[in-house]
C-alpha cells in the first residue's frame, strides 16, 4: 500500500522524527504556532495512509473539523448551526491538543480501532507521530486527532443526547448546548462527564477558553485560533462572524 520496499519502510520508520520541517503560522491572537510539514519520502507515505485508510472511515456527525467528507461536509458554519437556538452554551478547549496526543494514543488507534497487527500498528504509529507526539500540520494528523477519543466519545455523546444536550467537536474545541434552561447541577454533571473523558487520555482543558453563557447573552461557538467564530446575540439568530 505504501509502495515501498521493506528496507525503505524500515529506514523511514527509524528516521521519521527527523523527516519534518518546521512551519510557523500566526494564530488569531498574534502568537506563533509551530506546525510540521513532512519531507519525502515520509510525506508521500502520509498521503497514502490518509487516502487509503483514514479517509475511508465513516466519521460520526458530531466531528466537525479537519475532515474531508464530500457526503457530509463539515466546517465551522455547520458546527455553529448545530447549536443555534441554544438556551445554554458551553465551550471547552483542549490545551495543546496535538502535542498532547501521545504516541500511545496514536498506537491505540492503529491497534484497537483499526485492528492492525501489533507490528503494523507500531510502524504506523511511528510514521504518524514525531518525537512521541502528533505533529500538527501533517497530512494524517487531523484525522488521527478526530479519532483520539474513539473508545469513549460515542458513549459520552449518547449520554449527553439522552439528557437533551447537543455535542460537537471541532478538532480541539468542544461545544455542548441545550435548547432548554438547565440547573447548575445539570451543567456540573455534564462538565464532569466531559472532564473524565479527556483526562482518561492525558489531556486537560485550557481554562482561559472555558465559557458558559445563557440565552440573552452573546453566544459564540469557539473554534481553533486559526478560524473565525460565529456568534449570535439572540437565540437562533446569527448576528456576526469574526
Amino acid at each position: 500500500m505504501l509502495q515501498c520496499s521493506i528496507e525503505e519502510l524500515t529506514r523511514v520508520e527509524a528516521t521519521a522524527d527527523n523527516l519534518y520541517r518546521e512551519v510557523t503560522q500566526v494564530k488569531k491572537d498574534g502568537t506563533p504556532r509551530i506546525c510540521y510539514d513532512a519531507k519525502p519520502p515520509l510525506k508521500s507515505m502520509h498521503g497514502r495512509i490518509k487516502c487509503m485508510i483514514l479517509r475511508r472511515v465513516t466519521y460520526p456527525s458530531y466531528l466537525m473539523g479537519g475532515l474531508a467528507d464530500p457526503d457530509k461536509p463539515r466546517d465551522y458554519v455547520r458546527n455553529a448551526n448545530v447549536h443555534v437556538g441554544a438556551r445554554v452554551l458551553i465551550n471547552e478547549d483542549v490545551a495543546n491538543f496535538f502535542p498532547s496526543t501521545s504516541f500511545d494514543v496514536v498506537f491505540d488507534i492503529w491497534k484497537y480501532f483499526f485492528h492492525f497487527p501489533l507490528d503494523v500498528a507500531r510502524t504506523l504509529a511511528r510514521l504518524t507521530t514525531r518525537r512521541g507526539e502528533l505533529p500538527q500540520g501533517a497530512k494524517t494528523s487531523s484525522y488521527l486527532a478526530n479519532l483520539a477519543f474513539w473508545a469513549c466519545e460515542p458513549r459520552l455523546v449518547a449520554e449527553l443526547e439522552s439528557r437533551g444536550f447537543r455535542y460537537t467537536r471541532y478538532v480541539d474545541d468542544i461545544t455542548i448546548s441545550s435548547r432548554r434552561d438547565r440547573t447548575a447541577q445539570e451543567i456540573h454533571e455534564v462538565l464532569s462527564l466531559l472532564a473524565a473523558m479527556i483526562k482518561r487520555y492525558g489531556f486537560r482543558f485550557k481554562r482561559s477558553k472555558h465559557s458558559l453563557v445563557y440565552a440573552g447573552q452573546r453566544m459564540e461557538v469557539a473554534l481553533s485560533s486559526a478560524m473565525p467564530a460565529l456568534a449570535w446575540g439572540v437565540p437562533g439568530i446569527a448576528t456576526s462572524v469574526r
